[in-house]
């Protein structure tokens, strides 16, 4: 390559605005090495797949602007790998280091800085890609790896190929913990026995006393499907090797308090990871809300319980599990109706479709308020929403 260079800019149109894709293009298309820069939106012919097989071979760089959105996207996936298997030198711009495609994590890229103005973000940009653009110039730098650094030998724990397999097994469980978002349907018996393979040969490690590297949402995901299988032995390891990869991962210490709640009964080890998960971070309402389950069901400790409700809701203040929750404790343990029946309508008023919150609203205003017409109403919103679940 020796230029002028074509550069292709790869995003989810959900983010067009978050990284500012119509004025980074302006902005590259004034650097004089650049000759074009290529966007799906401006140049578009037919669709996005035919976008993709008419300008990636024309790119010499790809710009690869990561989210979640980009993350959870099907055709901007296909683009990067797409550009990868052509060679093409590829720049990550992310906020989050998570939001890098795992094959793309040993590659330089430019982290968008929140505090910085968007012009200072473009210059780092321009920075990278003039970088890249003087590589690309030299004979001995031609080509370009952007795959991570993964051991070709016979002694290499887990193979490349393994390692990108296991990734594109592991997408059937996004980032979200609330297990329902597992695709179960898509796990073949082929990938089951892969991860069966991986995980014995993790225990095999661990053992020798080996140390495992990789990325903490590979194992992360990874557990979250062992889980669903009720494999738990097997998914508490990986839970465990995710945060031995990223001690400050507050989904898995959530999700770990709650496996450690839910199945193993243990109690003291799930109070222990929901402490490290807000510690991590304070602001996490889910978690919050646990702890204070935990010492409402569990401890029995009744202030403590109501101090992390009333933290989830500084968290967030429309979160239904700690209004009802709240209300829970002025309605059973400290008798104040009022409070409680405040607190019940304020979980409603974040989930109308809480069926538990209903019948314990009725339950106040039957034995409480004797306000047997509200309560009926109430009780009869209850039956609605149980019937619905059965349907």
């Amino acid at each position: 390559m020796v230029g002028p260079f074509e550069i292709f800019i790869s995003y989810s149109t959900k983010d067009k605005d978050l990284f500012s894709i119509i004025e980074l293009k302006n902005y590259l298309t004034t650097i004089p090495k650049i000759k074009r820069v290529f966007i799906w939106e401006e140049d578009v012919e037919e669709d996005i797949y035919d976008f993709m097989e008419k300008y990636i071979p024309k790119s010499d760089l790809m710009i690869v602007c990561c989210s979640q959105n980009y993350l959870n996207s099907r055709p901007c996936n296909k683009e990067w790998q797409a550009a990868d298997r052509d060679k093409k030198q590829l720049i990550p711009v992310f906020f989050e280091d998570q939001h890098i495609p795992f094959l793309l994590r040993n590659t330089m890229g430019v982290k968008w800085d929140k505090s910085a103005t968007k012009q200072d973000n473009f210059k780092n940009i321009e920075r990278e890609v003039l970088r890249r653009i003087e590589k690309c110039l030299e004979p001995e730098n031609i080509t370009s790896q952007s795959g991570p650094k993964i051991e070709n030998s016979e002694s290499a724990l887990i193979s490349k190929k393994d390692l990108e397999a296991l990734w594109s097994i592991s997408e059937i469980a996004d980032e979200n913990i609330l297990f329902e978002n597992i695709k179960l349907n898509l796990l073949t018996n082929a990938d089951r026995l892969l991860i069966e393979e991986i995980i014995g040969k993790l225990q095999q490690a661990t053992l020798n006393e080996r140390r495992i590297s990789g990325p903490a949402n590979l194992w992360y995901r990874l557990g979250r499907i062992m889980d669903k299988l009720k494999m738990y032995d097997n998914a508490e390891s990986l839970y465990k090797l995710a945060l031995s990869a990223n001690q400050k991962y507050t989904n898995a210490w959530t999700t770990l308090g709650i496996f450690y709640y839910t199945i193993k009964r243990n109690y003291d080890e799930s109070e222990r990871c929901y402490k490290n998960a807000i510690e991590s971070n304070p602001k996490d309402a889910l978690t919050w809300c646990n702890l204070g389950l935990l010492y409402y069901s569990i401890k029995k400790d009744y202030a403590e319980s109501e101090r992390c409700y009333r933290k989830a809701l500084e968290a967030n203040s429309n979160y239904e599990f700690a209004w009802y929750n709240l209300g829970v404790i002025n309605h059973v343990i400290k008798g104040d109706y009022i409070e409680a029946e405040r607190c019940y309508k304020k979980a409603l008023e974040s989930n109308p479709n809480h069926a538990a919150t209903w019948c314990n609203l009725g339950t106040l205003y039957y034995n409480i308020k004797k306000n047997y017409t509200e309560a009926e109403r109430c009780f009869e919103k209850y039956r609605e929403l149980e019937k619905r679940k059965k349907v």
